[in-house]
């Protein structure tokens, strides 16, 4: 692979370590992402790991003069509306996961909002550097995956998500497409229901305590007599001091 193969459409984004292009071949209409490193500490290690993956987003790598370039597919879609309600495709990242079944070291680096497209409701991944993490594992990358659910969809949720979460990052599962079939509905509550439920808890914690007061004075009307007659004595008095009243 060479880089005269491609035709720069346009530059994405340039850095001091990395430059993404997108680009097509000559003789196609697919369009592809080629990743510019030219960060020298990074070269080596993406060496190793990429010459001999086989990954169908993965179209090769080549070398010029000292940088080190990297062809993956270019998503299709548009980048993901931060400000968007992102829990309505919430299912659709773990969904992206897995059926990519990427390695857990090029997975990693994709948890995060800059990564990802949407197209026809469906997520596709944009790679830019860093490519890789090569001390994830999966049970790590599964640990991430949960908390990047819960901090894209931060609101409360319901018992049945909390337990699958807890599931995610414990290793329960398998393979995430076992753990995208048992998922249950992510969304966010609004926050009108927000306000409701915390009413509804303020209400129902003055109830509580109102029927412990009741409670605690419906106890002391029972037992304040029984301490009474306790205290007071009131049978015949026999003593006063030594003397005894009874003696004639």
């Amino acid at each position: 692979m060479k880089l005269q193969e491609f035709e720069v459409l346009y530059l994405e984004k340039k850095t001091e370590n990395y430059t993404v292009y997108v680009c097509k071949k000559k003789d196609s209409i697919l369009k592809y992402r080629v990743l510019e490193i030219t960060e020298h500490n990074k070269i080596a290690e993406y060496v190793a790991f990429f010459s001999n993956l086989k990954y169908r987003h993965f179209h090769g790598d080549f070398c010029i003069d000292e940088c080190y370039y990297l062809v993956f597919t270019q998503p299709e879609g548009v980048p993901i509306d931060k400000n968007a309600d992102i829990s309505k495709v919430a299912q659709s990242f773990v969904k992206a996961f897995a059926r990519e079944n990427m390695p857990p070291a090029i997975a990693m680096p994709l948890l995060s909002l800059e990564c990802m497209y949407i197209f026809n409701d469906e997520i596709t991944f944009a790679y830019i550097p860093p490519i890789t993490n090569i001390k994830c594992s999966k049970e790590l990358f599964y640990k991430k995956l949960a908390d990047f659910i819960r901090k894209i969809c931060p609101v409360q949720q319901c018992e049945e998500v909390h337990t699958w979460l807890m599931d995610l990052e414990n290793g329960e599962f398998k393979h995430l497409l076992y753990a995208f079939q048992c998922m249950p509905e992510i969304r966010n509550i609004p926050e009108s229901t927000h306000r409701d439920m915390k009413k509804v808890f303020i209400v129902i914690k003055m109830l509580l305590i109102l029927l412990l007061c009741v409670g605690a004075v419906l106890l002391l009307r029972q037992q304040i007599p029984k301490f009474i007659k306790e205290i007071y004595y009131d049978g015949e008095i026999e003593h006063i001091g030594e003397i005894n009243v009874n003696e004639e």
